[in-house]
């Protein structure tokens, strides 16, 4: 599994209208197209009224285009829905629109902003696969940039309402297909409803024969007639009975997760065994997120690349990260074997660049010996302010200076027995980074500590005007008070948590074969901490199941974890946090199915079933 670039759709203007050159059809009505999109598919859906009773409210379309039902929908919602109302858009797109496309476009509608604005601005590139993105503090946009059928075979979660939106059915059947509706019903909840412009018969027999009760209404604008529905199928969907969840520790995983739990309206408790949030793994002063690029087919890339781009919706408007590009240096073997893979070459110009040294060392503002790729989306984190933020942002109850020394589970509830005090819950995360495995009760998981170092070292002429982080087989990071911070490195079977002078010799070695003009600087003001890796080196995300000693599986209580990113963290860890919870409140998954089966912990069973056979 690579990132897999994708081929725009291709716009066609004509009187200063869109058309899409491929169906030379419209992505919109030419008259009143946003009272159109509040008429047929805001009304037609009830969508107002069922946001007074669901929270979150999960829409689903088909066919983003431009997103102007989604903006519709957003000025809307925000409007008129509750004020405590959350809205999750999930929609399909095979053929996403450029955000050169999509800007000119919205321009014709200057009654969308700030919206539009905001759209533009978290919009992501044209690159395969579920974007999960934060357009408002409310408001979570799902986009799935893939066939409509395979996007939604991979959807995890029930919708409430779903707006069909194709282009029309006699030039885009897929978008209309019995088996795409079939798939529709299967992932709507009890009176789902369903609204389009389209009263083809092919959709009208297709939503009967799933168990929709449609109805065909007066029209609008260039419609004289449109069709809503409501989904009166059996349904799979149970709601979520877990109120109160206790999060075991507090570096970004925790944190992560107590924030996305408390934004869902969950009663969340973080304990932390240090006096604060944020002082082992997660506590570095700044730290460096780009996508990641594999040499083998590896989900983990994929992961990380969705992770940073959600990260970026989530935090790039404030002081938490800043977003300066990042330069990606390899061997002249490893450089050529990346260059020949064929997934890179399908990747848009806002993901990477394969540059000149010339023009990454105009860029970044330090001398760079050989061509590299660069990554325009890459920034500099800032661990503790992310932190920081992630547990301001809504009410958690932190008890700090807490170990937790067991959890036993008693009459549906969890405990869990600290030096100070037990705490019973519906669900437990653990979040301990190395240490999750640590419980009786979560002892099984296999989870391995990979000891880990930075530190820094003093700013010279060459490197002082640094603009960009500098990876390699370690990093460099811009200086701040005549200082960079550089790393890192990776050691196993270490048990010790002191600083290990090999491993910084290491480093300063990896450094210098890069930027030689280091030579005569120390490092300094080393920092050690333990990451956690695993057999696979995948990270868990998810349900703990209780085993025998044969490793099968006795019972799934609500006992989660959350852990092994290994040094990838801060890109993975956001995403991790909106995934894990939508898991525990039984919500849509933002993430494909095929990804989220591969951070299964139960996974790791199988793997110790074959160890434990010899």
């Amino acid at each position: 599994m690579y990132p897999e670039g994708l081929k725009t759709a291709l716009i066609k203007w004509e009187n200063n209208f869109p058309l899409s050159a491929l169906y030379r059809d419209i992505y919109f009505p030419r008259k009143e197209p946003l009272a159109f999109a509040e008429k047929v598919f805001l009304e037609g859906t009830n969508l107002l009224e069922k946001s007074k009773k669901i929270n979150p409210l999960t829409v689903g379309e088909i066919g983003f285009g431009a997103g102007i039902n989604f903006l519709v929908t957003v000025k809307t919602f925000l409007q008129k829905a509750p004020s405590s109302a959350a809205l999750s858009f999930y929609s399909v797109e095979s053929l996403p629109l450029s955000h050169s496309d999509i800007k000119k476009i919205l321009s014709l509608f200057p009654s969308l902003s700030p919206y539009k604005e905001r759209l533009l601005e978290i919009y992501p590139p044209a690159v395969k696969g579920f974007y999960t993105l934060c357009f408002h503090p409310r408001i979570s946009l799902r986009l799935i940039f893939n066939d409509a059928l395979k996007g939604l075979k991979e959807l995890e979660g029930f919708v409430d309402c779903w707006y069909l939106d194709g282009h029309a059915p006699y030039l885009n059947s897929s978008a209309w297909s019995r088996e795409l509706i079939s798939k529709i019903a299967s992932k709507s909840k009890k009176n789902a409803t369903v609204a389009t412009w389209s009263v083809a018969r092919q959709v009208k027999e297709a939503l009967l024969e799933n168990n929709f009760k449609i109805e065909i209404v007066k029209g609008f604008a260039e419609k004289k007639e449109v069709l809503k529905g409501v989904f009166k199928g059996d349904s799979l969907f149970k709601e979520s009975t877990l109120k109160q969840i206790t999060v075991i520790g507090a570096g970004i995983s925790g944190a992560s997760t107590a924030f996305h739990l408390a934004k869902k309206g969950a009663l969340v408790t973080l304990i932390e065994e240090d006096r604060s949030p944020a002082n082992k793994a997660s506590g570095n002063q700044k730290g460096l997120s780009m996508p990641y690029l594999s040499f083998v087919s590896n989900p983990l890339s994929l992961l990380v690349w969705k992770g940073h781009i959600y990260l970026l919706s989530l935090l790039k408007n404030t002081e938490c990260l800043n977003v300066t590009g990042a330069v990606q240096l390899l061997s002249r073997k490893r450089l050529e074997e990346m260059y020949e893979k064929k997934e890179l070459c399908t990747l848009p110009s806002e993901v990477v660049q394969f540059l000149t040294k010339e023009e990454l060392s105009s860029i970044s503002k330090i001398n760079v010996a050989y061509p590299a790729f660069y990554f325009p989306l890459g920034c500099i984190i800032y661990p503790k302010k992310i932190i920081n933020w992630l547990l301001c942002q809504h009410k958690i109850e932190i008890l700090t200076s807490r170990k937790v020394a067991s959890i036993t589970i008693s009459q549906s509830k969890i405990l869990c027995h600290t030096n100070k005090e037990t705490i019973k819950s519906d669900g437990v995360v653990i979040a301990c980074g190395d240490k999750s495995s640590s419980f009786d009760i979560s002892k099984w998981l296999p989870i391995e500590p990979v000891h880990g170092q930075i530190a820094k070292i003093p700013s010279v002429k060459e490197s002082f005007s640094l603009k960009t982080p500098v990876a390699f087989d370690g990093y460099l990071l811009p200086q701040e008070n005549n200082y960079h911070i550089v790393g890192a490195s990776y050691r196993h079977n270490v048990s010790n948590l002191g600083v290990i002078k090999e491993d910084l010799d290491d480093i300063k070695k990896r450094l210098l074969k890069w930027f030689p003009f280091f030579k005569e600087e120390k490092l300094f003001d080393a920092r050690a901490s333990f990451r956690a890796s695993t057999y696979d080196r995948m990270p868990y995300v998810g349900n703990i199941p209780l085993i025998n000693n044969s490793f099968k599986i006795l019972d799934t209580p609500p006992l989660y974890t959350v852990c092994g990113t290994a040094s990838r963290g801060f890109a993975l860890a956001l995403l991790f946090g909106e995934l894990l919870s939508s898991i525990i409140l039984n919500q849509p998954l933002p993430l494909e199915k095929k990804l989220c089966n591969c951070l299964t912990p139960a996974r790791a069973l199988a793997y110790l079933r074959k160890k434990s056979a010899g």
